[in-house]
């Protein structure tokens, strides 16, 4: 004996009704309702996951390299002692400093 869908759908309906609705579709939730609902908490853990993943990698990256904003507070120090440095100067000093630090002769403290 062949059962059609219209039929197979009758008798989940009929025990359904004995055995009383799952408990996710009680309050009228269809499966499509309930297929948004999963997909939408795991894409909350997705980007939850990347943003921790994202700090992670921050805290585990260096301090800032040395850069202009060094270069000019010492080119002021100088300034103070009476020694001006030009603009190409103040490149030169800034590379000067990077070699420096990248050589790990000059650290931040």
């Amino acid at each position: 004996m062949k059962i059609t869908k219209s039929q197979l759908r009758k008798i989940i309906k009929e025990e359904l009704k004995e055995a009383g609705l799952p408990h996710s579709m009680r309050s009228g939730r269809s499966m499509g309702d309930l297929d948004r609902e999963a997909k939408m908490r795991e894409t909350d853990y997705l980007a939850r996951k990347s943003t921790d993943l994202n700090l992670a990698r921050d805290a585990a990256r260096p301090a800032d390299p040395i850069g202009p904003q060094e270069a000019y507070e010492v080119a002021k120090v100088l300034g103070d002692l009476g020694f001006t440095l030009t603009r190409g100067g103040m490149y030169k000093f800034e590379d000067f400093l990077g070699e420096l630090e990248a050589s790990g002769d000059l650290r931040r403290m």
